[in-house]
């Protein structure tokens, strides 16, 4: 993902894939927010 810079008010997705993931128990990562605030997830499939 290109860095980004946004506006009050707008909001950016990051997808986060990976491959074979029918054998992962659990997914844990860090993100450093930086005066944003984080919304949600959606899981597609």
């Amino acid at each position: 993902m290109e860095d980004q810079e946004l506006k009050a008010g707008e909001e950016a997705e990051l997808a986060v894939m990976a491959g074979n993931f029918s054998d992962i128990a659990g997914f844990q990562y860090t993100m450093n927010l930086k005066g944003a605030n984080y919304v949600g997830s959606d899981r597609e499939h």
